[in-house]
C-alpha cells in the first residue's frame, strides 16, 4: 500500500502537469489566432443567448406579477392602481386576488373620500379614470347615434388606462377624444359636437343623464371614446351601478404593503408596483411555491432548448470550428512530440482548445444575459426579482458543455495521427469532418428556421 500511493500521486501530479501545459499552449494558440477565437466565441455564445433571453421573455411576460402589472401601465411614476370592488372590508394578495371579504361595517361614500385622500403618500397624486360600462351617443344635428361600451372619463390622456396612441396632457370637461372606426360610423371629426348619455351612476341620483362634447382629436383604435373630466357628473365611490371608478397613484413616493391592507378596510382593491416588485416573504406569487412554480415553467422548455441547443449547435455550427481548429494545431502537436510528448497530449491540447472557446463563451453569455435580463426586469418596473435566475446558470453552462463536447471528437482525432509524418508529408491527417464542410452551409439554411421557432 505504501509503495502503491506514491505511484498513484507521482501519475496524478504526471496528467496535472501534461495538462498544465496543455492549457498554456491552448491559450497562446487562441491569443495568436484572434479572429477565429473571436468567430468561434460568438458562434458558440450569440445562438445561446438568443435563445435564453426568448425563453426568459416568455416566463415573464406570462407571470401573474407581469399581468398584475399591466393595470400600472408603462410610467414608472404610477406607482399604484386602487379600485372600490366593496363595501366593506377585504382581504387581497400582492397579485390582487381576493382571499376573501371580512365583511364587518360598510364604510360610507362619504367616509371612502376623507379615507383615500388621507391615505395617499406624501408628494404623490390621484389620477382618477371612471368608466361607463355602457353609453349612447349621438352626433349633433343628425340621427347618427351608436352604443358604445367602457367610455373612459379622466382628466389626463396619460393616465395608465387611457391608452391613446399619440395622446398627452390634459383633457378638459365637455372635450372628447374619439378612435377612428367610431368616428366614421357618426359621420364626425375634430370639431364635431356629440351627445353622451348613460344610465350608469349619477351624482345626483338621476336615472339618466347627457351631456355634450366637442371632438378635439381622433385616434386609431376600436371604438373607443374618451371624454374629460367632469363630463358626466358621476358618483365616484359606489360599488356597482354601470361605472367604476380606476385611482391611480402617480408620483416618486412607493405605496407599501402596509398601505395595501390600510385601503382594503374601505373594501378597495389595490395593486402596488412597489409590492409587486418586492412582495411580501410570506405570499408564494405563482398560486404555489416560488421555487417549485418557477423550476415547473423552465423545465419543459430547458429539455426542449437544450436539446435544440445539442443538435443544431454541436452538429452544425461548432464542431467544424474544432475540425478546422484540429488542422491549425498539427504543427503544435508535432512540436509536442518533438519534445518528449505522447499521442495522448495531442489530444488533450484539442481538448485544452475547447475548454477555453467554452469558457469564453460562457463568459459573454453570462454578461449579455445578465443585461437582458436587466432590462427585462426594470424594463416592466418589476425589478430583478422577477427574472429567474436559472437563465445566468443556462447561460454559465450551456456554452462551455458544447465547446467541450464538440471538441472530443477532433480531440481523439488529433491524438490518433502521427502529427510528424504528416508535416513532412509521408502521411494524411484524415478528418471526416472537413471531407464534410460542405455539407454544413446547406444543413445550416435548413437549421435557421427551426433556431428561429
Amino acid at each position: 500500500m505504501s509503495r502503491r500511493t506514491p505511484r498513484v500521486l507521482e501519475t496524478f501530479l504526471e496528467a496535472r502537469r501534461r495538462w498544465r501545459v496543455a492549457r498554456r499552449i491552448a491559450r497562446r494558440t487562441i491569443r495568436v489566432d484572434v479572429k477565429r477565437s473571436i468567430a468561434a466565441v460568438a458562434i458558440i455564445a450569440l445562438p445561446v443567448v438568443l435563445i435564453i433571453t426568448g425563453v426568459t421573455a416568455w416566463t415573464i411576460t406570462s407571470s401573474p406579477r407581469y399581468v398584475a402589472a399591466q393595470w400600472l401601465g408603462d410610467r414608472p411614476t404610477t406607482q399604484a392602481v386602487a379600485v372600490r370592488i366593496a363595501r366593506s372590508s377585504i382581504a387581497q394578495d400582492p397579485l390582487g386576488s381576493i382571499n376573501s371579504s371580512l365583511g364587518g361595517k360598510d364604510v360610507t361614500d362619504d367616509d371612502v373620500a376623507g379615507t383615500l385622500e388621507a391615505w395617499v403618500p406624501n408628494g404623490d397624486r390621484l389620477e382618477i379614470v371612471e368608466t361607463v360600462h355602457r353609453a349612447s351617443v349621438t352626433r349633433v344635428g343628425a340621427a347618427k347615434s351608436t352604443s358604445v361600451e367602457d367610455v373612459l372619463q379622466t382628466a389626463s390622456l396619460d393616465a395608465p388606462e387611457v391608452g391613446v396612441p399619440g395622446g398627452t396632457g390634459k383633457l378638459a370637461a365637455g372635450r372628447a377624444a374619439i378612435s377612428d372606426d367610431l368616428a366614421d360610423e357618426l359621420g364626425v371629426s375634430v370639431g364635431s359636437s356629440l351627445v353622451v348619455s348613460t344610465a350608469a351612476n349619477t351624482a345626483d341620483g338621476a336615472s339618466t343623464q347627457k351631456a355634450s362634447v366637442v371632438v378635439d382629436s381622433v385616434f386609431e383604435g376600436e371604438r373607443r371614446l374618451v371624454i374629460g373630466e367632469g363630463t358626466l357628473d358621476l358618483a365616484t365611490y359606489p360599488v356597482g351601478g354601470g361605472s367604476t371608478s380606476a385611482f391611480y397613484v402617480v408620483g416618486s413616493a412607493p405605496v407599501t404593503w402596509e398601505k395595501v391592507l390600510a385601503l382594503n378596510s374601505s373594501g378597495f382593491l389595490v395593486i402596488s408596483r412597489a409590492v409587486l416588485a418586492d412582495p411580501p416573504a410570506h405570499f408564494a406569487l405563482e398560486g404555489q411555491e416560488p421555487s417549485l412554480a418557477r423550476s415547473e415553467m423552465w423545465r419543459p422548455f430547458v429539455i426542449v432548448v437544450g436539446s435544440l441547443l445539442v443538435l443544431i449547435e454541436l452538429v452544425l455550427l461548432v464542431t467544424p470550428i474544432f475540425a478546422v481548429a484540429q488542422n491549425r494545431a498539427i504543427r503544435t502537436a508535432a512540436t509536442i512530440l518533438a519534445i518528449g510528448g505522447d499521442h495522448a497530449d495531442q489530444g488533450r491540447l484539442m481538448t485544452a482548445i475547447g475548454q477555453r472557446i467554452g469558457l469564453l463563451s460562457s463568459a459573454v453569455a453570462v454578461v449579455l444575459v445578465a443585461i437582458a435580463d436587466l432590462a427585462f426586469g426594470f424594463g416592466y418596473g418589476l425589478g430583478f426579482s422577477i427574472v429567474p435566475w436559472q437563465s445566468l446558470a443556462a447561460a454559465a453552462l450551456l456554452p462551455l458543455v458544447l465547446s467541450i463536447v464538440a471538441s472530443i471528437s477532433p480531440a481523439r482525432d488529433l491524438a490518433a495521427i502521427d502529427s510528424v509524418a504528416v508535416i513532412m508529408g509521408k502521411a494524411r491527417a484524415p478528418s471526416k469532418l472537413v471531407r464534410r464542410t460542405p455539407v454544413y452551409p446547406i444543413a445550416l439554411l435548413l437549421a435557421v428556421p427551426t433556431t428561429i421557432a
